[in-house]
């Protein structure tokens, strides 16, 4: 009985020795090396629109989710009435960055809006006069 038992265990040693010896023997499988280029992808808003703005209080002009970060630039197109101020809004109804004035036919970088900050809001007011302004931004 004690020798079945000894064999027994032997039989077993053996089994798991050449198991891992085997598995040590085995060739490395052929990895294949991919290389990805590096782009630096940054959606922004592309908006053309008409708004309808007075001179006492800012409207509310477009909005947007921002995943990404972004310094838009907005154009107030030549042939409105006048010049325009502009500002950005967060969700929670602070201003990001500092207002702007626009000439008509001009445009400017509004400043860093960060990256996963959450909708935004472009508002706007007309300076000059009333009226009916077409306004991009990108």
């Amino acid at each position: 009985m004690k020798t079945k038992k000894i064999l027994a265990t032997m039989g077993i040693c053996v089994a798991m020795a050449t198991t891992s010896v085997t598995a040590f023997a085995a060739p490395a499988p052929n990895y294949t090396e991919m290389s990805m280029e590096n782009t630096d992808i940054q959606p922004r808003v592309n908006w053309t629109g008409k708004a309808r703005l007075g001179t006492s209080v800012y409207y509310n002009v477009t909005s947007s989710n921002n995943i990404f970060r972004d310094s838009p630039k907005v154009t107030n197109h030549s042939g409105n009435p006048g010049r325009i101020k502009v500002r950005i809004i967060n969700s929670k109804g602070e201003q990001v960055g500092k207002a702007k004035e626009i000439k008509a036919g001009s445009s400017v970088r509004m400043d860093r809006i960060p990256a996963l900050s959450g909708t935004y809001t472009l508002q706007a007011k007309a300076l000059d006069k009333e009226g009916s302004y077409t306004i991009s931004i990108d």
